[in-house]
């Protein structure tokens, strides 16, 4: 959250803002379960799960649970339209950078990379040989795509200037 507008939620005294202070960590459940008590909305990463247990910790003002994930496995969607509260997520928010990952790991891994990088920091690196470390090229080949959803057509798109 930029600071000027957590300071001004931290400044506003009808808001009770609980943050967790370690954002690289889940917060232990039971934690959760005792800070979400009396929460009208939530946000959550997709380690929390959000379930019957979860949702009556909250207790029945809770409005809206979102999460900083583009899935939602984690919430019980169920359990939430019973007790009408809203579900919020992120979707498309990491297509396009899952999609760079994907191609730049096809492309190290057909033309060897991480070996060639091996080689030289160990002083392996040596005289010019026709064959060492070429690996193969991936244009012309077949790459097989599990999955069509936004991830997998942001891949497709990007493959193609490989004449894939």
């Amino acid at each position: 959250m930029p600071p000027l507008a957590q300071k001004r939620i931290e400044e506003d005294t009808s808001i009770n803002l609980v943050k967790w202070p370690e954002a690289s960590m889940p917060i232990p459940r039971e934690k959760l379960l005792e800070d979400i008590k009396g929460a009208e909305g939530v946000l959550l990463f997709l380690t929390e799960k959000v379930n019957d247990e979860f949702l009556d910790a909250a207790g029945p003002q809770l409005k809206v649970v979102s999460t900083m994930s583009v899935g939602h496995d984690h919430i019980d969607k169920e359990a939430c339209r019973k007790r009408n509260v809203r579900i919020g997520y992120t979707p498309d928010v990491l297509t396009d950078a899952t999609a760079d990952i994907t191609v730049g790991l096809l492309l190290a891994t057909a033309r060897r990379f991480q070996e060639g990088m091996r080689a030289v920091r160990t002083g392996e690196w040596s005289d010019w040989s026709a064959m060492w470390m070429t690996g193969t090229q991936i244009s012309g080949k077949t790459v097989g795509l599990v999955g069509f959803g936004r991830i997998g057509v942001a891949v497709a798109e990007r493959l193609r200037g490989f004449n894939i």
